[in-house]
């Protein structure tokens, strides 16, 4: 709420009106269903705000949602499955790890199963991001390494509240280092290696999984 405050402040002209949110994230060429979807976020936020002006919500809901549980998330029985099954690879990997730590070291013939990628698909308003959360929210509580990146910095800063400093949240141009414009060129980004997991929002799967396989991982 911090932030879009500020943003309402400096430039409403595009932030109050829906017709020119959508106006704005389509100049930057994302989807329309995407800006759909962010357009309706900004107008909770727009509402939350209003209500705190008068007094009829305490200001301590600047931030809503700082314990992530099933409350707050909950989920359905199947997104409860997708759920189980995005966490799986990730209890194999400790397990296969704690193995490690008390067994001679040997070759790994093939990639583990939790070098894959997992694409999780649905229409708008079919619970990923609820999904996501409780996921990203399953990594910290097992000493996971997570960078969480988005397609635009406010969705990487409402991450960031929800997480604070226990998880990474950047746009996906930053932390894929994706050209800008056309003079530019394309680096890869080592220190993407360092994370146990990445959970990308809105991703172009193509130009990061490109990316993802050139590490060391």
């Amino acid at each position: 709420m911090e932030y879009f405050t500020q943003a309402l402040d400096k430039q409403p002209e595009v932030w109050n009106s829906e017709e020119t949110i959508c106006q704005l994230f389509e100049s930057e060429g994302h989807k329309r269903h995407f800006v759909t979807t962010v357009a309706s976020y900004v107008q909770s936020l727009q509402d939350i705000l209003g209500l705190w002006r008068v007094h009829l919500v305490d200001c301590s809901l600047d931030c809503p949602v700082q314990r992530v549980n099933d409350d707050h998330y909950p989920l359905s029985a199947q997104q409860l499955t997708t759920f189980n099954n995005l966490c799986r690879p990730i209890h194999s990997r400790h397990q296969y790890y704690i193995r490690e730590w008390t067994a001679p070291l040997q070759a790994t013939p093939t990639a583990p199963a939790w070098t894959s990628f997992h694409t999780l698909l649905g229409k708008p308003d079919t619970g990923k991001s609820q999904v996501l959360v409780r996921t990203i929210d399953y990594l910290v509580n097992t000493q996971c390494r997570v960078l969480v990146a988005t397609p635009i910095a406010l969705l990487a800063k409402c991450y960031q509240a929800i997480f604070a400093n226990n998880v990474t949240c950047e746009t996906v141009h930053a932390a894929f280092r994706g050209a800008v414009t056309t003079t530019q060129q394309h680096t890869l980004n080592l220190a993407l290696s360092g994370y146990d997991a990445i959970m990308i929002e809105e991703a172009m799967f193509g130009y990061i999984a490109g990316t993802l396989n050139k590490l060391q991982v």
